[in-house]
């Protein structure tokens, strides 16, 4: 079913002549190309090169392809539906053919927006570009790039109209040229202003500038204000300029113009409901103003009662005046200035007497003194209890003792003061002082007792005016030297230095040594406290050393240096070992640090602080001080030790250490095996050393090793060759005994005299282990260091002439 005839004169230069069928008689060759009911009317038809492309009614875009002899559907059949847009409008296809683009209208609210679409054939889907506030007029494709799409919009706001009747076309020209400048930005303004600068009409600035309110552009209304000659308008204009909000500053413009419920609107609209106030209140809307400051001002509504009640002052409604000054809580000055402006006397005293409040009455009361009514303004200033008001009128009257009962009955400071200073004047110098001091200024009392002369009374005055300079000069002047110790125990470093160092020395000189040198110390005279304690022997706690050197403190100054090194001296003078310490590592010298604390015997806290201070020297005091312990007997120790040597590099002092550790086990334990382990530890430290006579104390070092080493083997001889071991033991003994004395000796008569004992006490050979017994005697070789007391009393009871000798 053919719905349309589509014949396009532009397809025909494509066409050849004397074709088949649809001849017509200018040899022109006509092809129908059917559009189906259901795909609407054809509405615009666009060709480029060799594609062509139309649109329906029913928002469908078709396309075809034209060859040679013919043209050819290109995509589906149905077409392209185009969804959610109400006009299809500005049909147009890049040079390939590739992509279809067109403007079309959308629903927007309750309008419409137009936007530009474009269909591309690869992805197959249509691509949308929304102009936002902006209006597109026209667009095309380049010819030779297809991606190349150009696109001429205009802008929808800012669009100024002038519809004044008989305006002529000069000025609508010039209109048009100002529009236009407008729309290509602010680069063109004064393009756009120079446009219509000759026009000299106030009524096209005024609606000019109304245009602007609803364009809301603030600064074209200043101009327009200022070609209207309307300097104040121009300058409100600019002032609103910095407000915040758009539509405040758009409110202005219209102020000026008049359109008051317009710039009502904008204020609200950006919730300045502030200004919306201050505009109800200019208009005379009182009510509606209440009402804004009620429910979205509060922070104005006292001021807008306040306001209000001025208004209605001037307007002579003072009772309503007196209801909102209350609201706005400035009744207490406004009400009394209103009324007594407008000579009702009467009616203000009236409404002070009923209100009960003191502010008011005070007023009432100084009205009443200002107008000589004195009896009148001592009652109201009694109701107002204005205790200093009070003592003044008292004492203008004469009346003392009245003023005087005023202030002790009330405890008034103020009144008190007053008071004093009336006594002052007169003369009454003790009067003066008893009220200073119950006004609390007790250094006003002081300085009129010393003015007078009254030492007796400035003394405490001094002390509790806090003016202690004034009371210690007293207490030297008069000698009062119990007040002054009494004094000196209640300073601090806040007092003045020179007040501190006076008293220092005169507990000095009384021998208050402890005394005297904390207020040394208060008045940072350090060094002399120093010399005081270590002087007089006064001990140096750990809070004085903090107050002299604070931890925190990291000065680096001389003098700083050398009153902390003195200060940790002082303490390790004094047998305060672990303070020195401190004070000695805040002044960098650890060394001196661990040589406190090695005093001190915290074998904790000194291992602590070697492996803290990480220092060789360090390490080798610690470890020499651990020496000094029990630390054979103790593994860790022993561990430590050897760790601290090792952290040092003191290979030397860890040689020594394993020979000490050979020599307890050969002296205490016999035990010639561990004893060659540490000795064969000792002779590899040793090595390590570059010590001048190195090499003589390697080999000495090896002597003794290969002595304890044949020792070791003769023993192992005992069970396999007795008689080899004998003669072996005899041999060393020799030379042993050759070499007693020598420093080289590793092995200990004694030690093998009781491996020949114990070997013939197995044998049962008692005389000859009794003979070995009388050798060692002769030798005085102690017997109970080498052979156990039950051995020797066997050997004696098997030699009965050895019991007889003894027993007779």
């Amino acid at each position: 079913m053919v719905s349309q005839e589509i014949i396009c004169p532009i397809i025909m230069q494509y066409m050849n002549y004397l074709t088949e069928d649809h001849e017509n008689l200018k040899g022109e060759h006509k092809q129908l190309l059917v559009v189906d009911h259901f795909q609407g009317k054809s509405l615009q038809l666009e060709v480029c090169e060799e594609v062509l492309v139309a649109v329906t009614s029913e928002n469908r875009i078709r396309s075809w392809k034209i060859e040679r002899n013919e043209v050819k559907l290109s995509g589906l059949p149905s077409g392209r539906k185009v969804d959610q847009v109400e006009k299809i409008q500005s049909l147009r296809c890049n040079c390939d053919g590739t992509k279809i683009s067109f403007f079309a209208e959308s629903p927007k609210g309750d309008g419409t927006e137009s936007k530009l679409f474009v269909y591309d054939e690869y992805l197959d889907k249509f691509l949308c570009y929304d102009f936002g506030d902006r209006r597109p007029v026209s667009h095309y494709w380049d010819d030779e790039d297809c991606k190349l799409l150009a696109c001429h919009i205009i802008c929808s706001e800012g669009i100024f109209e002038y519809e004044k009747e008989g305006a002529d076309q000069k000025t609508k020209k010039g209109l048009s040229y100002f529009n236009y400048n407008l729309v290509l930005g602010p680069v063109m303004l004064v393009a756009a202003y120079q446009s219509i600068a000759w026009i000299q009409d106030h009524a096209f600035w005024k609606a000019l500038a109304a245009i602007c309110v609803q364009t809301k552009r603030t600064d074209i209304a200043a101009y327009c204000f200022g070609r209207m000659q309307d300097a104040y308008g121009a300058e409100l204009i600019e002032e609103a300029e910095k407000e915040p909000e758009e539509d405040a500053r758009v409110a202005m413009v219209a102020l000026q113009l008049g359109q008051i419920d317009d710039a009502k609107q904008l204020y609200a609209n950006c919730k300045r409901y502030d200004l919306v106030n201050r505009l109800h209140q200019l208009c005379c809307e009182w009510e509606k103003a209440l009402e804004v400051a009620t429910k979205n001002d509060r922070i104005h509504l006292k001021n807008t009662h306040h306001s209000y009640a001025k208004y209605l002052e001037a307007r002579g409604n003072y009772k309503d005046a007196i209801h909102h000054f209350e609201l706005s809580g400035s009744h207490r000055y406004e009400v009394p200035r209103m009324l007594y402006a407008a000579q009702q006397v009467e009616e203000l005293q009236d409404y002070i007497d009923n209100s009960s409040d003191p502010a008011l009455q005070r007023w009432w009361a100084h009205f009443c003194e200002a107008n000589d009514l004195l009896s009148e303004a001592i009652e109201y200033y009694i109701a107002a209890r204005d205790t200093c008001s009070l003592v003044r009128v008292y004492c203008y009257q004469k009346d003392f003792e009245a003023a005087s009962e005023v202030v002790t009955s009330s405890g008034d400071f103020a009144g008190a003061f007053q008071l004093a200073r009336e006594y002052e004047k007169i003369g009454d110098i003790l009067q003066a002082i008893q009220f200073f001091k119950m006004a609390g200024k007790s250094s006003y009392a002081a300085q009129l007792a010393m003015k007078t002369g009254m030492d007796s009374e400035l003394l405490p005055l001094s002390l509790q005016g806090g003016d202690l300079g004034t009371a210690i000069d007293i207490c030297f002047r008069s000698q009062l030297f119990d007040a002054l110790r009494s004094i000196a125990e209640g300073l601090d470093e806040s007092a003045d230095p020179s007040l501190l160092t006076n008293c220092g020395d005169y507990l000095l000189q009384h021998k208050q040594f402890d005394k005297a040198v904390k207020l040394f110390i208060a008045a940072k005279l350090y060094h002399k406290a120093l010399d005081v304690c270590t002087k007089e022997g006064i001990t140096i706690t750990g809070a004085m050393a903090e107050v002299i050197c604070p931890k925190g403190d990291h000065r680096k100054d001389e003098e700083y240096s050398k009153l902390l090194m003195r200060l940790a001296a002082s303490c390790l003078a004094q047998g305060s070992y672990h303070l020195a310490c401190k004070k000695y590592t805040q002044a960098g010298d650890r060394v001196m640090a661990t040589k406190a604390l090695l005093k001190s015997g915290d074998t904790e806290r000194i291992i602590f602080f070697a492996h803290v201070s990480r220092q060789k020297e360090i390490f080798v005091l610690a470890a020499n001080y651990l020496q000094t312990l029990d630390w054979h007997g103790d593994a860790n120790l022993m561990r430590i030790i050897v760790q601290m040597y090792t952290k040092a590099g003191d290979t030397t002092s860890l040689a020594s250490f394993y020979e000490a550790c050979a020599q307890i086990e050969i002296d205490e334990f016999r035990d010639y095996e561990k004893a060659l382990g540490a000795m064969s530890e000792a002779l590899k430290y040793l090595e390590k050393t570059n010590n001048s006579d190195k090499d003589d104390q390697v080999k000495s070092l090896q002597t003794r090793i290969s002595e304890m080493e044949h020792f070791g083997q003769i023993r192992k001889m005992a069970k396999t060759d007795p008689a080899g071991m004998v003669r072996a033991c005899r041999e060393l003994l020799v030379q042993v005994s050759r070499n007693k004395g020598s420093p080289q000796a590793a092995l200990r008569v004694g030690d093998l005299y009781a491996l020949l004992i114990e070997f013939y006490f197995r044998q049962r050979n008692m005389e000859q282990a009794y003979e070995l017994i009388e050798e060692m005697q002769c030798q005085k070789i102690p017997l109970s260091q080498y052979i156990d007391q039950s051995t020797v009393e066997s050997i004696y009871k098997c030699n009965p002439s050895v019991c007889s000798r003894l027993l007779g």
